[in-house]
């Protein structure tokens, strides 16, 4: 404790030198204070005591001292007041304050030190210890908006009078969800995790807000979420009045599609459902495309172009609709369809448990809408039939004259009704239709004798099985049957010696045999070791001897080729040799020398192989030339006896009819 001196005087009397004693009471403001007189300690004030002043002593210091003040030293002379009161100061300190990380209103208990912010300021203030020995402290405090209050207590005791008041931003946590969940979070460039998620800052206070002073507004973080099939999504979080909850709505990618189609005017659907058109005629529609895993891998939808008039028809052309990087514009181009199925009826032979049966089989072929020739548009072909629609025809034949044409018309109401009919007409096409049978038994494959005047055929009007009939091709009544065996006896055709060439199905052999018989006679001779079908026999036949052209099946490849036999004993010749073709349907023509037959060797224009008709010149066989090129069903050739036409059955055009066509 520093002392204060109080010089207290004595003041000498006259020259006589008289001593004078005063008597003094020394307080202290505030009180109690430590005195002390000349350094001697005279206790706690207030304190009364006498003074004595003399020629040798005219003043005596008085020093008083508190905890908390600074130390006071009076001087007491004679005339100082009997009632001594020492004002003790308190003691004081020069503080300076610093303000980070930007100025504020800084105020010392509640008192701002200046109107404007600011980043430092220094005072001197005093401390003193209060009634309870505690010092006194000031209340410190800076504000800026943007910004948590700071506050700080100071006193005596603090080690530092330098003091720095850092203003904290303010905070909050954030709460961050996405529709849908799931999707990654980005603040500032930093993965945070997956919504949803609460954010509470880099060190858990939370997040962190303040208000910049370049700019005056709040700062802001760049918030991206990002989810496999969705495009991310940025936004920014700021303050906002303290809000906490953040939504942020992830949107399925979508685009508006346009599909131009070739032809124009075909309806487009997605999914089932047609689009609008605009006003080009294009259809048009916005597509959403929603992921359809956690890859992210986008929805596709399957989209159908279609097309169909009073006069054509193209098909149905069905492609995917993907994201494909936003891709709008698609251009469909549908292909015609030029063909249209056409159904066929055929009698088919099958062996059971109770030999060879004729049943009805059913074939859907298919049609060229366009009846012309494809390849060689130059052919001329015409059509010489105008049968109901929806008939069926099954083989034909030409007279010798080449002025009519038979041929029989399959008729079936089921799977368990077979039957047909024989008709005629003119070969040139004109007239009527000609009836030579009545339809209720099943007659197949007919063929005129070679001098014109009868018909053979093959029919079960005899019985449950075929058997060959002749009738007279002028329509006198009565008719013949030459076969009465217990086969199926099919594809009869007569020599000019009388002799009757047929195909027979014998329930005791799995192939069918090919026969030789005299009219009139009931002995037969079975022409080939490996049997045969469709037998026809040549023109030129002699009395004995003659040229069989006949099909068999190659047993490897289960296709049909051409061959030909000598009646008195020769051995058959292939004459196609086209294992990966089906050859069949082989007629002569009038002289013997060339042959026409049916083969899908050839292709159309679509490059599909379909059943032809196809020439060959026996002097040269191994170089068929294709007649028929159109690419429908072309099959049971005829020879006009001119050999300049060739007849034929087709499905051209959607039904079957009977064309002719020019040999080139």
């Amino acid at each position: 404790m520093r002392w204060a001196s109080v010089v207290v005087a004595a003041m000498a009397l006259a020259v006589g030198g008289c001593s004078e004693q005063r008597v003094f009471t020394i307080s202290t403001r505030p009180a109690p204070g430590n005195i002390q007189v000349d350094g001697a300690d005279k206790g706690q004030s207030p304190v009364t005591l006498p003074l004595t002043f003399d020629s040798r002593k005219a003043s005596f210091r008085v020093d008083a001292a508190r905890r908390g003040y600074k130390d006071q030293s009076v001087e007491v002379t004679r005339k100082t007041d009997l009632n001594l009161v020492i004002d003790l100061k308190p003691l004081t300190r020069r503080v300076s304050f610093t303000i980070r990380p930007f100025p504020a209103k800084l105020a010392v208990n509640g008192k701002a030190v200046s109107p404007a912010p600011i980043a430092a300021y220094a005072t001197e203030l005093e401390f003193t210890l209060d009634a309870s020995n505690k010092w006194t402290s000031y209340r410190i405090s800076a504000e800026r908006p943007g910004f948590q209050p700071v506050e700080r207590t100071i006193t005596w005791t603090d080690p530092d009078p330098s003091y720095t008041l850092t203003l904290e931003p303010m905070r909050k946590d954030v709460t961050i969800t996405t529709t849908p969940s799931g999707a990654k979070l980005m603040l500032d460039d930093e993965e945070i995790g997956t919504s949803p998620l609460t954010y509470r800052g880099s060190d858990n206070k939370g997040a962190a807000f303040y208000i910049d002073p370049q700019t005056n507004q709040w700062n802001e973080y760049r918030l991206r979420a990002a989810k496999p099939g969705y495009d991310p999504v940025d936004a920014k979080i700021s303050w906002d009045d303290a809000k906490s909850d953040f939504t942020v709505e992830l949107k399925p990618r979508s685009k508006t599609v346009r599909v131009v189609t070739n032809p124009p005017g075909a309806v487009v659907s997605v999914d089932g459902n047609e689009l609008l058109r605009d006003a080009t005629g294009a259809s048009t529609a916005t597509l959403i495309f929603p992921p359809v895993n956690d890859k992210g891998d986008l929805k596709a939808y399957s989209a159908t172009a279609s097309k169909k008039t009073a006069d054509a028809e193209w098909e149905p052309l069905t492609f995917a609709i993907g994201w494909q990087d936003g891709k709008s514009e698609y251009n469909v181009s549908l292909k015609e369809i030029k063909t249209v199925p056409v159904a066929l009826v055929v009698a088919e032979p099958k062996r059971g448990d109770d030999g060879w049966t004729i049943a009805r089989k059913a074939i859907l072929t298919t049609a060229m809408k366009n009846v012309s020739e494809g390849l060689v548009k130059e052919q001329p072909v015409r059509l010489t039939t105008n049968l109901p629609k929806g008939s069926i025809i099954d083989s034909l034949a030409i007279s010798p004259d080449g002025s009519k044409l038979i041929f029989a018309a399959i008729q079936s109401r089921g799977e368990n009704d077979l039957r047909s009919q024989l008709l005629a007409i003119n070969a040139e096409g004109s007239g009527g239709v000609e009836s030579f049978s009545d339809g209720k038994s099943l007659d197949l494959q007919p063929c005129f004798t070679p001098d014109g005047k009868n018909i053979v055929f093959s029919s079960n009007r005899g019985g449950r099985r075929l058997s060959v009939w002749m009738m007279s091709a002028a329509g006198a009544p009565g008719i013949t049957q030459l076969t009465n065996d217990d086969n199926n006896d099919v594809w009869p055709s007569i020599d000019a010696a009388r002799h009757l060439f047929y195909q027979a199905f014998v329930d005791t052999r799995p192939d069918p045999r090919i026969f030789m018989t005299e009219l009139g006679k009931t002995t037969r001779t079975d022409l080939t070791q490996a049997g045969g079908y469709q037998p026809r026999v040549s023109p030129e036949a002699k009395p004995d001897s003659a040229t069989l052209l006949f099909t068999n099946v190659n047993e490897k490849t289960g296709k049909r080729e051409l061959f030909t036999l000598r009646t008195d004993g020769g051995i058959p010749e292939n004459i196609t040799n086209s294992p990966d073709a089906d050859d069949f349907d082989g007629t002569w023509n009038h002289e013997g020398t060339k042959l026409a037959f049916t083969s899908d060797r050839g292709v159309d224009e679509e490059q599909r192989h379909n059943f032809d008709i196809w020439l060959m010149d026996l002097a040269h066989p191994g170089q068929p030339t294709q007649l028929t090129t159109n690419g429908s069903w072309d099959d049971c050739p005829v020879w006009d006896p001119s050999g300049k036409w060739i007849y034929f059955r087709s499905n051209r055009g959607g039904e079957w009819g009977i064309w002719k066509i020019a040999v080139r």
